[in-house]
C-alpha cells in the first residue's frame, strides 16, 4: 500500500509535486512534477474517485491565468490531465478539497469568481462546481454572493438523506 500527496512547492520548478510514500520500505518518490505549462501549485488534497484515478486541484493553470483548474493523475501510466481549466474571470481559485458524490460526480469549491448566473450578477464570490469524470464537462451548481455567503474555503461533504433533517432554519443557533 503506497501513500500519495502533494506539495504546495518544491521540485525543480518550484511549482510543487505530486509523491508517494511507502510506508512497509520507507522510500519517498515523485511521480508528477508541475512546471507551469502542466499547472502550479497544488493547495489541496488528493482523492481518489472510483475511477482509480487521482483528482485534485491548482491554483494556477496551464493556461497562464490566475486561476485555478482540476486535474486527474493515473498512478498505474503515470499520465497527467488538466480536465478543467478555469477561466480567469469565471471561477477563480479553489482553496477547497475535490470530493466524489454518490451520484459519481466529482464536486469541488473555488473562492472567488465573477460568473453570472440568473439571480446572481458578476462580480461573485465562488461557485460550487461538479466535473463528469467520463466526459470532463464541468457544471456550476451554485454561485455564491455576498448576502448568501462569500469565499468558500472549506470542503463540502455528502452526508445521507436519512440523517432527519430536511430543512434549517437560517436563523438558528443549533442543530441537533
Amino acid at each position: 500500500t503506497n501513500l500519495y500527496g502533494m506539495t504546495y512547492g518544491g521540485g525543480d520548478s518550484s511549482r510543487g509535486v505530486i509523491f508517494t510514500i511507502s510506508p512497509l520500505n520507507n522510500s519517498y518518490g515523485l511521480i508528477f512534477t508541475f512546471h507551469g505549462i502542466n499547472g502550479s501549485f497544488p493547495y489541496n488534497s488528493l482523492y481518489q474517485a472510483n475511477d482509480s484515478k487521482l483528482w485534485g486541484t491548482i491554483l494556477s493553470n496551464a493556461n497562464g491565468y490566475n486561476s485555478g483548474s482540476v486535474f486527474k493523475h493515473d498512478i498505474s501510466t503515470n499520465l497527467h490531465v488538466d480536465v478543467v481549466s478555469f477561466p480567469a474571470h469565471d471561477f477563480g481559485r479553489s482553496y477547497s478539497n475535490v470530493i466524489q458524490g454518490s451520484d459519481g460526480l466529482i464536486y469541488g469549491m473555488t473562492f472567488e469568481c465573477s460568473h453570472d448566473s440568473a439571480d446572481q450578477g458578476p462580480d461573485s464570490a465562488g461557485v460550487i462546481f461538479s466535473v463528469n469524470i467520463t466526459t470532463s464537462s464541468c457544471n456550476v451548481i451554485h454561485v455564491f454572493d455576498t448576502q448568501g455567503g462569500a469565499h468558500p474555503y472549506g470542503d463540502l461533504l455528502e452526508m445521507p438523506y436519512n440523517t432527519g433533517i430536511t430543512t434549517i432554519d437560517n436563523k438558528s443557533i443549533t442543530v441537533s
